[in-house]
């Protein structure tokens, strides 16, 4: 029987320096997991998150040295039109060589234990394999989409090595210059009667909008204010743009894109990161918002650009902004009160996904 025990953190300068160094040995070269402003706006910033309460868990071994954790991020999924209590399971990790003994199901068993429901998107093929064990059912319409501007330091991102990405390149540039021909013909570059301005916060009058926005949607975290100012007004170690978009008056859509800079991996990436939109607004009304954020991060000599579709409609939008190249973006969920077979027989689009929903568009 393993005499590994999983615990709730208590901040304090104790347990962060000893949570730090964990994340030292498990995410060599992450700095960005070492920010204290960082770890305390997730830990504790988020709106849902009950006071002098935190759902990171750590797994640690019989003499009490962290060797694993999962933090939870409280999230309301709205699923077949109700409302439920949700956590997100991001950052589920083992050191390396205590894979493959079962510990991190002791995680997985402790993120049922809260009663709420539970679920993961952007997760690994071995951490997939962890949750379906417990039963818990992948959905994989999804998928993350992405522009190599420039293509060798995004081939060598993508862990080609150097040879590969310098032989690849100019194929990969000849694909952009032919997209580049034909994209005026397929994305808009105005939408009659669409304005847009920045924002510096979510206002809690349109909640009710993005909700309506999602409604072909069986399941999707609920956009209400406080949320989305949390996640994209008062991070600071990152900075993003949030764009609103009224038709004819009325607000129909807001976007949310930033800049993503690595330089110990030498490469600069674009994030389109969050999108809701009316889909009766222009049939070509995701074209346009897509358009715009990659022009914006195209202007700041980004690398390459990437953003998640959620639907077929989505995913064409990207595709014509250039953004082809595609693999799934994988997530799973525990059935508690709904069946997924029975939420495809109803509705158009299963989940919709965005960057914001996987690992809180963490990574730097």
């Amino acid at each position: 029987m393993s005499a590994h025990t999983v615990d709730n953190y208590v901040d304090s300068p104790a347990n962060r320096e000893a949570l730090f160094s964990f994340y030292r040995t498990a995410y060599p070269g992450m700095a960005e997991l070492l920010d204290g402003a960082r770890f305390e706006w997730q830990t504790f910033g988020n709106p849902l998150t009950p006071p002098d309460r935190t759902y990171l868990f750590h797994l640690r071994d019989e003499g009490g040295r962290i060797v694993g954790q999962n933090i939870l991020i409280p999230y309301r999924l709205v699923i077949d039109g109700g409302v439920r209590d949700a956590l997100s399971s991001t950052n589920l990790i083992v050191l390396p060589g205590m894979e493959g003994r079962g510990l991190g199901h002791l995680l997985i068993e402790r993120h049922e234990q809260e009663g709420k429901v539970c679920f993961a998107v952007g997760i690994t093929t071995a951490s997939s394999r962890a949750f379906q064990k417990r039963g818990w059912k992948p959905v994989d319409d999804s998928t993350l989409q992405a522009q190599f501007r420039h293509p060798v330091p995004c081939l060598r991102f993508a862990k080609k090595n150097v040879f590969v990405a310098r032989a690849a390149a100019p194929a990969v540039q000849l694909v952009n210059a032919a997209i580049g021909i034909v994209r005026p013909l397929r994305v808009p570059s105005n939408i009659p009667d669409v304005v847009s301005e920045t924002i510096d916060r979510f206002d809690p009058s349109w909640d009710l909008i993005w909700r309506e926005c999602l409604r072909d949607y069986a399941i999707h975290f609920e956009r209400t204010a406080d949320v989305l100012n949390w996640k994209y007004r008062t991070r600071r170690d990152v900075e993003h743009t949030a764009l609103l978009f009224r038709h004819r008056g009325e607000v129909a859509a807001y976007l949310v894109y930033r800049l993503s800079r690595n330089p110990a991996r030498g490469i600069v990436l674009g994030r389109i990161v969050d999108l809701v939109y009316r889909p009766d607004v222009h049939p070509k009304f995701p074209h346009y918002l897509i358009g715009i954020a990659r022009r914006e991060l195209a202007a700041h000599g980004v690398d390459g650009i990437v953003g998640v579709a959620s639907s077929p409609e989505i995913r064409a939008a990207y595709r014509a902004n250039g953004l082809i190249l595609s693999r799934p973006q994988p997530a799973i969920i525990r059935e508690e009160g709904f069946a997924l077979e029975t939420l495809r027989q109803s509705y158009p689009n299963v989940w919709f996904i965005t960057l914001s929903d996987s690992d809180l568009d963490n990574y730097w």
